[in-house]
């Protein structure tokens, strides 16, 4: 089986100067573990539950947009 057989086509990212909040929700409402960060419509990167998970500046909703998807994985 090859990448392209299974790879989401429609991809929903946020923007590199997104707040961590806005990325969580995305997250959160999209059901998913992680999000493209791109910039002028280039992908500079990606954000993970995981790294909102370690970041102190996650602040309470970014935390609860982390639990509340954690559960469903």
């Amino acid at each position: 089986m090859k990448v392209r057989e299974i790879m989401s086509i429609y991809v929903v990212c946020c923007e590199h100067l997104d707040d961590l909040e806005t990325a969580a929700g995305k997250m959160e409402s999209l059901d998913i573990g992680a999000i493209p960060v791109v910039d002028n419509g280039q992908l500079t990167g990606m954000i993970s539950l995981g790294d909102l998970s370690i970041r102190e500046q996650a602040n309470e909703s970014a935390g609860s947009a982390l639990s509340d998807i954690s559960k469903s994985f």
